[in-house]
């Protein structure tokens, strides 16, 4: 009879296969990824990584998850961490220009290749509508928080800068792909952006950085 697995041994198994997936989609893209190719970088057994996950789709959503239960974390902590929320949204900005400096060596740009290549499909057009409402709340949820700071007096409603925000970011992320960094003027856009968030969003100036 086989030993019984305890539960911290199977997610220590399943964080390990994980693991091996994102340095294979970092290292090569998602589209041109393949089950072996994340078996033989994860050293298991085919059958060891196929009792935990069938497809590199299954694997991509379950890095997706887990990714985003970090980020929202960390959106809800961020007000502990900083002076003003003004200053908190800036660190957003600021975390989106260095995830593009390093483009070469994260996860992301695989993240959107699969994601935008897969929108036709149902699980991935749920996932993104779900992911979407989500990152919308927790982006108006800290707005809020800087008007009744008296921090803002914001010229439009919170979900339409919420919404905004997320374009932004978004679209930053694909042209950075498209065409990198210097040539899409990723820093100088996020410099520019938070000029007219801080117009949109009314900034007073007891809540400036």
């Amino acid at each position: 009879m086989s030993p019984k697995i305890t539960d911290a041994q199977r997610d220590h198994k399943r964080k390990e296969i994980l693991e091996a997936a994102m340095r294979v989609f970092t290292r090569q893209g998602y589209q041109a990824t393949t089950m072996k190719d994340i078996v033989d970088e994860s050293g298991l057994s085919r059958g060891g990584v196929y009792l935990y996950f069938t497809s590199t789709k299954e694997m991509l959503i379950a890095i997706i998850e887990d990714m985003d239960r970090e980020s929202y974390d960390q959106l809800d902590e961020l007000l502990t961490q900083y002076p003003s929320v003004w200053s908190a949204l800036n660190a957003l900005f600021d975390q989106a220009e260095l995830d593009i400096k390093n483009f070469e060596t994260c996860l992301i740009p695989a993240l959107y290749e699969a994601l935008m290549f897969g929108w036709r499909n149902k699980t991935y057009e749920d996932l993104n509508n779900a992911r979407y409402d989500k990152s919308i709340a927790k982006i108006v949820d800290l707005l809020q928080a800087g008007v009744e700071r008296g921090e803002f007096r914001p010229l439009q409603p919170l979900e339409t800068i919420a919404s905004m925000i997320a374009t932004f970011n978004d679209g930053l992320m694909i042209h950075a792909m498209q065409l990198g960094p210097e040539r899409s003027r990723s820093a100088e856009q996020i410099k520019a952006y938070k000029q007219v968030f801080k117009n949109l969003l009314g900034v007073q100036e007891e809540g400036t950085e």
